[in-house]
């Protein structure tokens, strides 16, 4: 079941399985325009014209909107988002699961994925503030991928790919579609390519004014994000 919010000249849509947490519940929808569940118009990067933008938002426990995040990405996305794709451990970390081509961009944070021609599963972290802390690309699968949490906060994903590899693991069986059933250990997620160091130093950050870029590669221009995404 999908709700829509009207703002303005656009739709906010809601996947209605929201995840609770411990001072309120996060949503995971789409927007048909670039517009957050605010009704804040959000800039995104590759400056795409899709209908769809993934979002993830948090209502405290009166239902006031805490924050509310594009996750842009250079393909359009499937419309058809499952209550299964989201998830929180007992700390209020919240794991999503989403195919994307190419790359993907959240609060000013790039991914580059392995592949660009084709959808790569990908396994999010955020924090209960709605911070990326860490993030796995899995592979090529047919479908979404269910993911749930163990009794030890180890995440389990299931789904199917017609892929000879899946998260660096073999496929035995390579004829059709095969269905996975994978497990990852909190520690894999909290040391993934996410909190490598960066080439590019930026500071002081936060600031009110200045900025400094340090870098050991030229660049001629650079384009600065708020926390909503804005330009």
């Amino acid at each position: 079941v999908v709700i829509r919010t009207r703002f303005g000249v656009g739709y906010f849509y809601i996947n209605v399985g929201a995840v609770k947490v411990n001072d309120g519940k996060v949503l995971l929808g789409y927007s048909d325009k670039r517009k957050n569940l605010a009704g804040e118009t959000f800039n995104d990067p590759y400056n795409q014209d899709f209908k769809y933008t993934l979002m993830l938002s948090k209502l405290d426990n009166n239902d006031q909107i805490v924050w509310s995040y594009p996750i842009t990405s250079t393909n359009a996305i499937d419309n058809h988002i499952r209550k299964s794709l989201l998830k929180k451990d007992e700390q209020d970390n919240l794991y999503l699961s989403f195919r994307w081509i190419n790359k993907i961009n959240y609060r000013g944070k790039e991914i580059v994925l392995p592949f660009n021609d084709r959808f790569n599963e990908t396994l999010l972290k955020f924090n209960k503030n709605g911070d990326l802390i860490g993030h796995k690309s899995l592979g090529n699968a047919t479908s979404h991928l269910n993911i749930a949490l163990d009794q030890n906060n180890n995440v389990l994903v299931a789904g199917n790919t017609i892929a000879e590899t899946f998260a660096e693991q073999p496929i035995n069986i390579k004829a059709g579609s095969n269905h996975i059933i994978l497990r990852f250990e909190q520690q894999i997620l909290a040391t993934e390519e996410t909190n490598k160091k960066s080439p590019i130093v930026i500071y002081p950050n936060p600031t009110a004014d200045f900025i400094f870029i340090k870098s050991e590669k030229k660049h001629n221009s650079a384009n600065v994000y708020d926390a909503t995404g804005k330009l």
